[in-house]
């Protein structure tokens, strides 16, 4: 999830004696920390993994994670003219309601999947009242059962979780085993009872991190489902599970470059690039570049650890019509967690003399809050138009921007982030579908649950959908499977997808803008219609 993507960012780039050092500052001056960013000092935790199934032969017990977190019921709301219609038990639909957006020199846009897409072969029949099973065996899975990892985070301590506002490790079981109960009853997937092991990774050892990659490779699991734990700026860890040809889903942004280089092994909900190429072309339709509407030069502050990623953002508002001389850089580094104040007020100053009125960034959100921050205090309050990279859902965090300076900010998001915030939008038919089976094990819905809940949910969804989809049950031909799903409805907080495109193994495909108001101090959706993604 999108949420824990700058935790794993620091995590997996420094060292053990700087994460200590780091840690105890960051309890001292707590406003300067993002929540779910904080490292942890304490050790590895070994491959603690807990099978859903009855207790076997090898002494493996079985969950018993307990609803920690008890939930009123989900909200009500009538299913919307926004993408996606209802998914059906094989999550495979169609996009319906989505505008087409103007291409201009951002290239066409992706076209929606058309509806009445036929079934391929193996697909479930009649909501699970019968199936076919795709042909062939593989690790993994028998003739009644297929089995899962899932990863869930698990900072050390047993409070840690809740101090930096991510659900407990528990709370993540509890609501993938009720995601895995639901598919069950429906039938499984691929004819096949799901069983899963839960791994429980504290994502500031990078070294445990790996040995339980190898525990879970070497455990036999088909598919690994990761809600954040292996996020990173790093190929390491999901190049780890691309070796041991284990097909890992994980629900944040991950590097595009590097989901091809690891084809068919690596899927998520979507791409940096994706979100980088978006924003720029967005915020030109928007009329953001506009003099008329006051525009100048625009003020970039980056972190410059992944390059790529970075140079497609640049490239990206050259492309949009924004030139070098309007540019005004600021290269923050690649700092182990965030920018220092001073370098952040020596941007602030270089942008108020170099006549910047407008601010963006790329790779530095966790830099935002401090940012907009000084920025207030020095009397500074330009336009800003940023890429959500994670940044709404770090908005309600300790590390919130100063909503005076920030307010009117328009964010390109890829993902539903602002629906919970905006009156009168009706609940996306996933995330119903979700809350429903939360509500059914009186856990917190989607909207209530922090850092993306609902993502099990999608998760779930988008491996059930590709493999059923597949035309083996080969792992390789996942990727092939997806691509015949089309697209794949998911629950709050991820978007519409489009997967027709060839070696399409990440969602993101379109995208809609939010604003920042200062008198909610929330980010609301400015048009609920999403448009198609730029290329």
């Amino acid at each position: 999830m999108h949420a824990f993507q700058e935790f794993r960012t620091w995590a997996t780039s420094t060292s053990v004696a700087e994460r200590a050092t780091t840690t105890v500052a960051g309890l001292v001056v707590a406003g300067l920390l993002v929540w779910l960013l904080v490292p942890s000092p304490q050790g590895t935790t070994n491959a603690a993994s807990v099978s859903t199934a009855a207790t076997d032969g090898g002494g493996r017990s079985s969950a018993n994670p307990g609803a920690s977190a008890l939930a009123s019921a989900p909200a009500s709301g009538g299913v919307p003219s926004s993408p996606g219609a209802t998914g059906g038990a094989s999550g495979a639909t169609s996009l319906v309601g989505v505008q087409a957006g103007p291409g201009g020199s951002g290239g066409a846009p992706a076209v929606a999947p058309s509806t009445g897409q036929a079934a391929a072969a193996g697909v479930r029949a009649g909501g699970g009242t019968g199936c076919v099973s795709p042909p062939g065996s593989a690790r993994g899975v028998s003739a009644s059962e297929i089995k899962l990892a899932v990863a869930v985070v698990d900072v050390a301590g047993p409070a840690a979780n809740g101090l930096f506002g991510l659900p407990s490790a528990d709370e993540q079981i509890s609501a993938y085993q009720a995601v895995i109960d639901d598919t069950n009853k429906a039938g499984g997937i691929a004819c096949r009872k799901v069983v899963a092991d839960y791994y429980r990774v504290n994502p500031a050892d990078q070294s445990s991190m790996h040995q339980q990659c190898l525990d879970i490779a070497q455990s036999g699991v088909y598919a690994v489902l990761d809600a954040g734990s292996y996020a990173s700026v790093t190929t390491e860890p999901l190049t780890c599970f691309a070796q041991h040809k284990v097909t890992y889903f994980g629900a944040y942004l991950t590097p595009a470059w590097q989901a091809q280089q690891l084809y068919p092994y690596i899927f998520s909900f979507g791409t940096f690039e994706n979100v980088y190429r978006d924003t720029a072309f967005a915020l030109r339709d928007l009329g953001f570049f506009e003099p008329a509407r006051g525009f100048k030069k625009l003020g970039y502050l980056y972190h410059s650890c992944d390059p790529r990623k970075i140079g497609v953002y640049t490239t990206s508002l050259h492309r949009a019509g924004v030139t070098d001389a309007q540019i005004v850089p600021y290269d923050l580094g690649c700092p182990a967690a965030f920018a220092s104040p001073a370098d952040l007020a020596q941007a602030v100053l270089k942008f108020k003399q170099s006549g910047v009125t407008h601010v963006t960034e790329a790779g530095a959100l966790g830099d935002i809050a401090n940012y907009t921050k000084i920025s207030e205090q020095q009397g500074f309050r330009p336009k800003y138009g940023l890429p959500d990279e994670a940044l709404v859902q770090i908005s309600y965090g300790a590390q919130r921007a100063d909503p005076n300076n920030i307010a009117g900010a328009i964010a390109i998001t890829d993902s539903r982030n602002g629906e919970n915030t905006t009156p009168g939008l009706p609940l996306a038919p996933g995330t119903v579908r979700c809350n429903a089976i939360y509500a059914a094990r009186r856990l917190r819905s989607t909207y209530q649950e922090p850092a993306g809940a609902g993502n099990s949910c999608s998760l779930m969804w988008m491996f059930r959908a590709a493999l059923e989809h597949a035309p083996a049950m080969d792992p390789t031909t996942i990727g092939l499977g997806l691509q015949r799903a089309r697209s794949v409805e998911f629950s709050f907080p991820q978007g519409p997808n489009d997967f027709t495109a060839a070696r399409a193994t990440s969602g993101g495909q379109f995208w809609r803008a939010l604003m920042y108001r200062s008198d909610c101090q929330c980010w609301q959706v400015t048009n609920p219609s999403f448009r198609p993604s730029f290329r």
